[in-house]
């Protein structure tokens, strides 16, 4: 199946971030080291799911803010319900069955079949785990449950280029930049041109 392409899509950071995580100045154990390894990681954040959908990216927020703050048995219920809504919504719009609601497990087991490629089958999988386990998970669980939901979400709905609009106090008024996929990504700092009545550059850190 050819992943749908969503092209330009806005999102305005001045009305939509409300709470820059990687500034936060927190003594909580281990987030710097979280932050560091979400990085790592180069997570492409699903701009084509939540540029339009408030719900949607509060979903993908909390799993990803939960994460950070040590409390993967949270993050991950946050992380397969935003996979259920996506799923889904994909599972109406290809059957025409509006009003369906089918089990999670089901959702996965379609979702993997109408994407038919092998590079999401192993995330598939440790999703297919996540559902049925009653252990109590770890960090590296809750990572690897975001890196794998973003990845299906970009192949399901991929997007060439996410719109942003960021206001300047200078001129006043809201300045649009584009961003590649590859660049935004979830902790990225991106350098911005400066408009015109200002003489240095600003930076401004990707997140929800």
């Amino acid at each position: 199946m050819a992943p749908s392409v969503y092209s330009g899509l806005g999102i305005d950071f001045d009305e939509q971030v409300k709470f820059d995580v990687w500034t936060d100045i927190t003594e909580v154990y281990g987030f710097k080291e979280r932050v560091s390894l979400l990085m790592g990681n180069k997570i492409e954040i699903p701009f084509a799911w939540i540029a339009g959908d408030s719900t949607l990216r509060d979903i993908y927020a909390e799993s990803v803010k939960a994460y950070l703050y040590g409390l993967p048995n949270s993050s991950i219920p946050m992380t397969l319900r935003f996979l259920q809504l996506i799923c889904r919504d994909e599972f109406r719009q290809a059957t025409g069955k509006s009003d369906e609601s089918p089990p999670l497990e089901d959702l996965i087991n379609w979702t993997e079949k109408r994407l038919n490629e092998k590079t999401t089958a192993h995330g598939f999988q440790i999703l297919r785990n996540l559902v049925h386990t009653e252990a109590l998970l770890k960090d590296q669980d809750a990572l690897e449950a975001i890196r794998h939901i973003s990845i299906i979400a970009n192949k399901l709905r991929y997007f060439d280029k996410a719109t942003v609009k960021i206001y300047c106090n200078f001129c006043q008024i809201k300045h649009e930049y584009g961003i590649s996929p590859n660049e935004y990504i979830l902790g990225k700092e991106i350098w911005f041109k400066p408009c015109e009545k200002r003489r240095y550059s600003f930076t401004k850190k990707i997140n929800l």
